[in-house]
């Protein structure tokens, strides 16, 4: 679905076609004085009813006239997102979660999956705060004081799609109660995020080895920093062993490219990522089944 916002007042329109999918199609947009966005939804039919399964959700565009624009949609990898808003944030004693776990790899954009089971845990210097049973969604209240903090996030996915089956996420950081503002601050979270490049339609990957475009994000009102240390590895049996990754990327930058080979008689390949940017906060992402490798 696309959805046209005239900038001055706000107001919006939008529409949206079904089609199955995969699918490929050509749209022609019109650029007067408007601003362009899309959400993308995966819904599946069951017994008498839709049953939404993904919604993706991109952010803002200028689109120009004359120009044309490629998007590919619902495109592994699936992972954590911070783009596009303040998903995990601190107001007085509360922090409060609604972390998109599952953005595709447009880097822009945000996701949300139905899950079979899923935990987000809050702890502060090792005690544990609060535990719910939501992908990376609640609200915890903490002491006003500073102290380091762990928060974990996992959601299983397995049974309703091939992709990102299961994602893992570990951070760390500090945090003490923000001076009065009126929506909080935002809390300093990473995430990695992955764009295979010229994947086939099934999220499959032709070739024996590929670099992979990756970037390290934060929330948007947080200030801006280094990554000093980026590692990758990657599984052929999920997660069972790992084998380290190569890098290349200018020293504390937050965009790198992985270069992966996938052994004989690999079917699909599970990341690891681990970031620590320079004031110490820290991210570790495991994603199961991240894309897989065509047999053809």
């Amino acid at each position: 679905m696309w959805i046209a916002q005239e900038p001055l007042f706000g107001a919006a329109t939008g529409y949206g076609l079904t089609l199955p999918i995969p699918s490929a199609r050509a749209e022609y947009h019109n650029v007067d004085n408007l601003r362009w966005s899309a959400e993308f939804q995966q819904w599946k039919p069951v017994r008498d009813a839709m049953r939404t399964e993904t919604v993706l959700s991109g952010g803002v565009r200028d689109h120009q006239p004359g120009k044309t624009y490629a998007d590919q949609w619902n495109s592994a990898v699936f992972t954590p997102s911070m783009a596009n808003g303040d998903w995990a944030s601190r107001s007085a004693d509360t922090m409060s979660l609604t972390i998109p776990l599952f953005g595709d790899a447009g880097f822009d954009r945000t996701g949300t999956s139905i899950v079979e089971s899923a935990a987000t845990v809050l702890y502060r210097e090792g005690v544990k705060v609060g535990e719910t049973d939501l992908p990376g969604q609640g609200a915890f209240d903490v002491p006003p004081d500073s102290a380091r903090y762990r928060l974990e996030a996992r959601a299983n996915r397995a049974a309703f799609s091939r992709y990102s089956t299961e994602i893992a996420c570990v951070w760390t950081f500090a945090s003490a109660r923000p001076e009065s503002r009126k929506d909080g601050v935002p809390l300093p979270l990473l995430a990695v995020r992955f764009a295979p490049p010229d994947l086939n339609s099934d999220n499959q990957v032709m070739a024996s080895t590929t670099r992979i475009p990756l970037t390290v994000q934060r929330q948007e009102k947080t200030p801006p920093t280094t990554i000093p240390t980026l590692r990758i590895a990657a599984s052929n049996d999920d997660g069972r062993t790992w084998f380290p990754v190569p890098i290349t990327r200018a020293p504390g930058s937050p965009d790198a490219v992985a270069t992966i080979a996938h052994p004989p008689g690999t079917r699909h390949i599970a990341l690891r990522a681990d970031a620590t940017d320079a004031e110490g906060n820290t991210a570790e992402q495991t994603i199961l089944r991240a894309y897989e490798i065509s047999s053809r």
